[in-house]
């Protein structure tokens, strides 16, 4: 075999090894988060535990960007900060926590992996329409949540489902709130 053929076939460059840190960071710390939740249940309250965890987050940036001589965030970047933080954490990983009391975290992870399709749904009043390829991605995640979900009992507790529910449908709406603002019903630009 020629040089140039053997070079042709030989296997494709791995990820970077920085990337691969990321991707295995956001995979275990991610990943690992819903079962710390459950772990936490049973110390703590669910919306408490949420509330300390990200007020202590909360307050050790503010101290970082103290330190760092960072300008303070004025009037419309503390609304967009709070509506955001309301939606996101306060309800989103709130709701989170207490499905986690009546249902298993795996339940909860399963459930809250429709975001995609939540989200291209949230942004079709914005004009913002998946491709075909992220349309066929979002159909196919959608079954695997289903597959991953067939038999943990949806009919157990109404309760953790709902939660979850309105955990997921929150999150999804601060995040097309935070690229598209607020809809035009409501104010907000088109």
């Amino acid at each position: 075999m020629s040089a140039s053929a053997s070079s042709t076939l030989a296997a494709p460059r791995g990820l970077p090894p920085l990337i691969l840190f990321c991707l295995l960071s956001v995979w275990l710390i991610w990943g690992s988060t819903y079962l710390a939740i459950k772990w936490a249940l049973i110390s703590f309250p669910p919306f408490h535990q949420m509330g300390t965890r990200f007020l202590v987050a909360g307050t050790l940036l503010a101290a970082w960007m103290r330190w760092r001589g960072t300008a303070w965030p004025d009037r419309a970047q503390w609304f967009s900060a709070t509506v955001l933080g309301a939606l996101m954490i306060g309800i989103g990983y709130g709701f989170t926590a207490l499905a986690e009391v009546h249902v298993s975290s795996g339940l909860v992870v399963a459930f809250i992996a429709i975001g995609p399709a939540l989200q291209a749904a949230m942004e079709l009043p914005y004009g913002t329409r998946p491709t075909k390829r992220e349309a066929a991605g979002i159909l196919l995640g959608l079954a695997g949540v289903l597959g991953l979900a067939a038999g943990q009992g949806f009919s157990a507790s109404p309760a953790g489902l709902l939660a979850v529910l309105v955990a997921s449908v929150s999150w999804k709406l601060g995040s097309v709130w935070s690229v598209h603002g607020l809809p035009k019903v409501l104010g907000g630009r088109s």
